[in-house]
């Protein structure tokens, strides 16, 4: 059994054609907005490499937790997320790119004003940041490409040991994307504003990464059957991803809520600060008392639930729901606007200092333009690595159990 996808020249065309208009809106951004070190431009950087970075690692999550579990079901859809990492080295140069490229000073107040986090410079420092960055990257880098060689190697040879490797690199991978989700969440994102934290960061993250991975899956696996290929692929298989989808968006909200929830409990000014970004505007009047007023952004943090949560969960609730091809592809669509959206939300409000007021909703040529530029990549890598291996594992041990999945 052999299915290769074929790469055709409409895919590459309009991949390119995105990359083209990614790069015009970089220099748009870079040039039309020098304010504070081209922020702008830094800011779309930082949010679209790690809404691609988290589709590329929710993907090889993803593989991981089917072989760690013996999971038989998704065999016959599991090339799909495992063609994910391929984005994964690309994102690591985009990232040391924003380091190197002046990124760093724009966005991290930190990094140019190192008293103002006195106690916490021993980790909010320049070269440890950057040893960081090599080691999360290198580490989730490796481990999808042992998973990616023996699953290459599983289909010219029919031996259980591939199976088994990826089953013990699954487990310490596991292990290993616990840890490393939560600090480049904590590194990348919350440190965005250094005087704030929260303990929940890190598993927020990975909540958000996941469900992204799950989404993008279902769209492909659609995508694909419409265009002729994985016809062992039925609508318990997209049920399947559909539980995923229901599931994680709803573990999404948890973490959102909860860890909006007890900040406003503990009602703590330095934790709170990062939400009164997000939902009212304040400045500090002569005397130096606060004064709030509504903040452009809090229809925005309103929406954000909404869109990541509410909809999909009141849709996506009724069985036949995640059966519906229209229905699934439509909520999954809506998640992943709905985490870009999220992050936005963690970059743009964005604020050291306290005592200002948070910049008016920036939203443009720059912002849809950059994010489609990093889609036409994200595309073209994935294409071309779902193009060099079988659509199908024929010699996965259950793939058979993939083959009659039905319930």
């Amino acid at each position: 059994m052999n299915e290769k996808y074929s790469l055709d020249s409409k895919t590459m065309l309009i991949s390119a054609i995105l990359v083209v208009i990614g790069v015009g809106a970089a220099l748009f951004a870079f040039f039309s907005y020098p304010e504070a070190h081209h922020k702008r431009f830094w800011e779309n950087i930082l949010l679209n490499n790690f809404y691609f970075t988290g589709i590329a690692i929710g993907g090889t999550f993803f593989i991981a937790i089917q072989y760690a579990s013996n999971a038989g079901w998704s065999a016959g859809l599991k090339r799909i997320p495992e063609a994910f990492g391929a984005f994964l080295p690309i994102a690591a140069l985009l990232m040391l790119f924003l380091f190197f490229g002046g990124g760093m000073d724009s966005l991290y107040h930190w990094a140019h004003d190192p008293l103002s986090v006195s106690k916490k410079a021993g980790y909010l420092n320049k070269p440890f940041f950057l040893v960081r960055i090599i080691l999360i990257f290198g580490i989730w880098i490796f481990f999808w490409w042992l998973m990616r060689s023996s699953s290459i190697k599983e289909d010219n040879d029919a031996n259980i040991k591939y199976y088994m490797n990826n089953r013990r690199n699954s487990a310490i991978f596991l292990v290993l994307f616990a840890i490393t989700i939560s600090f480049g969440s904590f590194d990348w994102m919350m440190s965005l504003e250094s005087h704030w934290f929260s303990t929940m960061f890190g598993v927020y993250g990975f909540a958000g990464v996941f469900v992204q991975g799950v989404a993008v899956t279902i769209l492909i696996t659609v995508f694909l059957k419409q265009q002729g290929y994985l016809k062992h692929i039925n609508e318990n298989h997209l049920h399947d991803l559909g539980k995923f989808l229901f599931g994680f968006s709803t573990f999404w909200v948890y973490i959102w809520f909860f860890q909006f929830m007890l900040i406003w409990y503990a009602n703590m000014p330095e934790e709170t600060g990062y939400f009164l970004n997000r939902t009212v505007g304040y400045i500090k009047d002569p005397s130096g008392a606060m004064k709030y007023y509504s903040s452009s952004y809090t229809i925005l943090f309103i929406i954000n639930p909404i869109i990541n949560w509410v909809i999909p969960f009141v849709v996506l609730m009724m069985r036949n729901a995640k059966r519906n091809v229209k229905i699934l592809t439509s909520m999954a669509v809506l998640v992943l606007v709905g985490h870009w959206l999220d992050y936005y939300l963690m970059v743009f409000p964005s604020n050291s200092t306290y005592d200002l007021a948070p910049n008016p909703v920036k939203f443009g040529i720059a912002e849809i333009g950059i994010t489609l530029g990093y889609a036409g990549l994200f595309i073209l890598i994935f294409a071309f690595t779902l193009s060099r291996a079988s659509l199908i594992p024929k010699n996965h041990p259950l793939l058979e159990e993939s083959l009659h999945h039905h319930f």
